[in-house]
C-alpha cells in the first residue's frame, strides 16, 4: 500500500506583498479553492454571504480601493494543518448579475483545470524547453554504480528538476517573479490525491518558491 507523508518545512522571510498592484479594474480572474470562495456583501468574514463562487468561477474586478487595507488568510498547509498564510487584499468584484467582495489571495489569472498538472503548468508558463541528463551514481555500498537520469523543464518562470533513480524520483521546482499566492495554487493542486510523495519542502523568499519533494512507488 502508498502511503503518503507530507513534512513541510517553511522558511518564510519578512517582505511586502501588494496583490492588488498586479490587476487593474477590468480584470478577469479566477477562484482558486475547490471549496470555493464566498462573495460578501462587505470586506469583511463578518460581513453577510451573497453566493459562494464554485472552484474555476470567473470574475471581474470593477474596483480596488479597498487595497490599501490588507488582509491574510491561513489556508491548508498539506501536512499538519497549522496553515499556511495567503497575505492579499478585500476587492470588489462582479460575478454574474452579483457584485460583492472577496479576498483576492484566493483568485488566480490562469483557471485551472480541476486535475492535471503539466496542464496548469502549461496554461500559466507556456510550453517547456526539455533537456535530458543521463548521469552514474557514485558507488553504493555493494560498490556496484547506477545509471540514473534527470529531467529539466524549463518554462518562462519556473525551472522544473526531476531526477528518477531506483524506482524513485526526486522534483524541485523553482518559480520566479511569480506570487507566492499563484504557487500556492498551482502547488494544491499537484497535491491533491497525490500519492507516496515526502519530504515536502517549500523556501520562500521575496522573488522565488522552491518546493521540494520525492516519491517512492
Amino acid at each position: 500500500m502508498k502511503i503518503t507523508i507530507f513534512c513541510i518545512i517553511l522558511f518564510i522571510f519578512s517582505f511586502k506583498i501588494n496583490a492588488a498592484e498586479n490587476y487593474k479594474i477590468g480584470d478577469q480572474l479566477f477562484v482558486a479553492s475547490s471549496k470555493g470562495l464566498n462573495l460578501r456583501l462587505s470586506s469583511s468574514l463578518d460581513s453577510k454571504i451573497i453566493k459562494t463562487l464554485v472552484f474555476g468561477s470567473k470574475v471581474e474586478i470593477i474596483d480596488t480601493k479597498i487595497s490599501e487595507i490588507p488582509f491574510s488568510l491561513f489556508v491548508d498547509d498539506f501536512w499538519d494543518h497549522k496553515g499556511i498564510e495567503l497575505k492579499g487584499f478585500w476587492v470588489k468584484v462582479k460575478s454574474g448579475d452579483s457584485e460583492g467582495y472577496v479576498f483576492d489571495g484566493i483568485l488566480t489569472k490562469k483557471k485551472y483545470v480541476e486535475f492535471g498538472v503539466e496542464v496548469n503548468q502549461i496554461k500559466i508558463f507556456g510550453e517547456p524547453k526539455i533537456d535530458t541528463l543521463k548521469k552514474i551514481s557514485a558507488p553504493m555500498k555493494n560498490g556496484i554504480k547506477y545509471p540514473y537520469q534527470t529531467i529539466i523543464k524549463t518554462f518562462s518562470n519556473l525551472i522544473e528538476e526531476e531526477t528518477f533513480f531506483d524506482g524513485c524520483w526526486n522534483v524541485k521546482q523553482t518559480f520566479r517573479n511569480i506570487s507566492f499566492n499563484e504557487v500556492y495554487w498551482l502547488i494544491n493542486r499537484d497535491m491533491i490525491n497525490a500519492d507516496a510523495i515526502q519530504e515536502v519542502k517549500i523556501i520562500r523568499t521575496k522573488n522565488t518558491t522552491i518546493i521540494t519533494y520525492y516519491s517512492c512507488t
